[in-house]
């Protein structure tokens, strides 16, 4: 099946360059856009005069036949359900199905958000998403697609319908102050509705693959890139020699400093450093010490149907590992876990239930919540004097394995084993890097021959 949809092959979109007239402070110029036109077949016009069904755009010719084929494909629809009456009554004798006719293979009684419900509950008794995933993509299709595509039975959802709510509609929502005025903030940001885009496109393919509907509604729908937290090589070069710097330093001996220090030399992702309890550490007073990083700490806020934080009963990849901890982790949690002795005297030591042994945790015996990481990472970059636009706490864990693959010689299976790089994960990247540098060295070396 065409995953544009099965009609793309027979809807054939002339593209031109046309010039037209604008005012511009009281001067006429002159302007061109592209127009996308599609001549309607002689079965669908009664007698009537030959229109072209159009559509235009000023920003590029792939808009413009994207735009129009959405109108050719509303019209082909309304132009099937029309006839699809006709040929229940008059078979034809020639044999010929009547457009409209592929639609009665189609399932008719669903609806996007009673589908979209099947196949969650497909899903989840798969076991394919951790309890958090789960939760999440519950909220997404509850809070930010049935209330506005729900409705729509799935069979006449079309790509007009899709592209307007994930490019118009979800982007142009504000975040609302105390007395419920919006303001100017942005309630989603590029990340989430691409987030959110990703799961519903999942869904209708999977509704595409039935036959339940004709054609992927979300196909070619251009969604914006989020920013990655990986950042251009310079940046993460730049970021390595501040990290250095900042761990040479033996006054830099704070928690915060070992919360990162874990995600540098370890190249811990977010929720494995902010689960790791002291059971996770054998052997810390003697000389090769180990960790064994095998869940996260996760959090499902309550009115996603959540309890907070919790444990996960694994890691992103779904495997274990351990490994011998690198020499400045190993002092920096020597120093913590004296200084966490100190603190349990204290009657302000107040832990949270089941949380008491976290490795991460403040004075008082809280924790840091995981959405407050961002915040907590920009303070200690500011403590630590390290101005560097653009750095993110993922970039911690591309900053480490650039640095074990380019400083440090580490092979693919390093980066795998100890860092914990899914085996289908593109280490290419990191290893260009460390190509870039040699040649480098080479070029240098022939200017001296």
């Amino acid at each position: 099946m065409n995953p544009g949809g099965k009609r793309k092959s027979e809807i054939k979109i002339t593209i031109s360059k046309k010039p037209a007239k604008v005012d511009r402070n009281g001067q006429e110029q002159i302007v061109f856009y592209w127009e996308g036109s599609w001549d309607r077949p002689r079965e669908f016009l009664n007698g009537k005069k030959r229109w072209p069904i159009t559509a235009s755009s000023r920003k590029s010719p792939a808009e413009a036949e994207m735009r129009t084929r959405e109108k050719v494909e509303d019209f082909l629809r309304t132009v099937g359900r029309e006839t699809q009456t006709l040929d229940a009554g008059n078979s034809s004798s020639t044999g010929k199905s009547r457009p409209g006719k592929k639609l009665d293979s189609l399932r008719t009684d669903h609806t996007v958000e009673s589908f979209l419900a099947e196949w969650y509950e497909a899903q989840v008794d798969s076991d394919r998403w951790q309890p958090n995933s789960a939760l999440r993509i519950a909220q997404i299709f509850r809070d930010h697609i049935n209330p506005y595509l729900g409705h729509i039975p799935l069979n006449e959802l079309t790509k007009r319908d899709v592209r307007i709510h994930f490019t118009k509609t979800l982007p142009s929502q504000m975040i609302t102050d105390p007395s419920g005025k919006p303001t100017n903030i942005r309630a989603h940001g590029d990340g989430r509705i691409n987030y959110i885009y990703t799961n519903f496109r999942a869904a209708m393919r999977a509704a595409d693959a039935k036959n339940w509907i004709d054609g992927d509604p979300t196909f070619q729908i251009h969604m914006p890139k989020a920013s990655g937290p990986a950042g251009e090589d310079a940046m993460i070069a730049d970021f390595i020699k501040a990290l250095l710097k900042v761990f040479r330093d033996p006054k830099n001996d704070d928690v915060d400093t070992l919360r990162y220090a874990l995600s540098f030399f370890m190249g811990m992702r977010r929720g494995e450093r902010c689960g790791l309890v002291w059971n996770d550490i054998d052997d810390l007073d003697k000389e090769r010490p180990s960790v064994k990083v095998n869940r996260q700490l996760g959090y499902v806020p309550k009115r996603q149907g959540g309890d907070g934080h919790y444990f996960t009963p694994s890691t992103k990849t779904g495997r274990s590992r351990t490994f011998p901890l690198q020499q400045k982790v190993v002092e920096l949690l020597r120093i913590h876990k004296n200084r966490v002795e100190i603190w349990k005297q204290s009657p302000q030591w107040k832990p949270k239930e089941g949380f008491e042994d976290l490795i991460l945790i403040k004075e008082n015996g809280s924790f840091h919540a995981l959405n407050d990481d961002n915040e907590v990472f920009k303070a200690w970059l500011e403590a630590k004097k390290i101005n560097i636009e653009g750095l993110k706490p993922g970039s911690l864990r591309h900053a480490s394995a650039t640095w074990w693959a380019t400083y440090k010689g580490k092979d693919r299976k390093f980066l795998q084993q100890v860092l914990g790089w899914h085996e289908k994960s593109d280490l290419d990247r990191y290893y260009t890097r460390v190509n870039q540098d040699n040649l480098e060295l080479e070029v240098q070396a022939g200017d001296t021959f």
